[in-house]
């Protein structure tokens, strides 16, 4: 085998343990809301929270993330307060939709792709269905968790790469919700250690079987 053909060969080995770009999902409700929330921050590691505390009521929000913007519209806006059941999970603001005001497909765009985005959605009653848009310009449909009446859900997901364009989610024609505490994420996954020794072996082989070739090359005579 050539040396491009062995440093190939390491190549593909290494990328074989990098992850895909596929989502993985974090997501439960009530009690076990704080822990699926901690389980997305644990894997995706650096990120941003936005709360809204610094909006005004009535405002549709734009923040900054890493190297991107990020937008979320289509609803009725931050509000002070949620009179339907629940409230906001820190602070004292959330962002709210509800269809029958003709409000209740909030849209998250993004300027820049990101990796993996969570939040928490208060009073999810009834069933929804979120759209994630991708880079490539394909989409993915996800399902959150309801948790009833004034219940509390997290749903969050990470696709190990920055894959992700935008994120809307379409309610049920007569549900209302409150969104506080959204996470976004913008870096590469870390690998797992499983990943790492493969990779390791990897470039391991094409170093020893570079050096065999060198034993092995026939000397000349003069």
């Amino acid at each position: 085998m050539s040396r491009i053909g062995i440093l190939a060969a390491a190549a593909v080995l290494a990328s074989a343990a990098l992850p895909a770009a596929a989502s993985t999902v974090y997501s439960d409700i009530n009690a076990n809301a704080a822990t699926a929330a901690a389980a997305f921050d644990a894997a995706v590691g650096s990120f941003t929270v936005q709360d809204f505390e610094g909006f005004a009521d009535g405002a549709q929000p734009s923040w900054s993330y890493g190297a991107g913007t990020a937008t979320l519209d289509g609803a009725l806006g931050v509000t002070t307060g949620y009179p339907y059941g629940g409230g906001p999970t820190s602070g004292s603001k959330g962002y709210i939709a509800y269809t029958e005001f003709g409000a209740g497909s909030p849209v998250f765009t993004f300027s820049a792709p990101i990796r993996a985005f969570g939040a928490y959605i208060v009073d999810l009653e009834l069933p929804a269905q979120i759209t994630v848009t991708l880079s490539g310009g394909g989409v993915e449909l996800l399902t959150p968790t309801i948790a009833g009446d004034g219940g509390l859900t997290f749903f969050g997901f990470d696709y190990g790469s920055a894959a992700i364009t935008g994120v809307s989610i379409a309610l049920h024609v007569t549900d209302a919700v409150l969104l506080d505490d959204v996470r976004i994420a913008t870096g590469a996954a870390v690998p797992e250690p499983g990943a790492w020794a493969l990779m390791i072996a990897g470039f391991g082989l094409a170093g020893a079987a570079l050096r065999n070739r060198r034993r092995a090359a026939p000397v000349l005579a003069r």
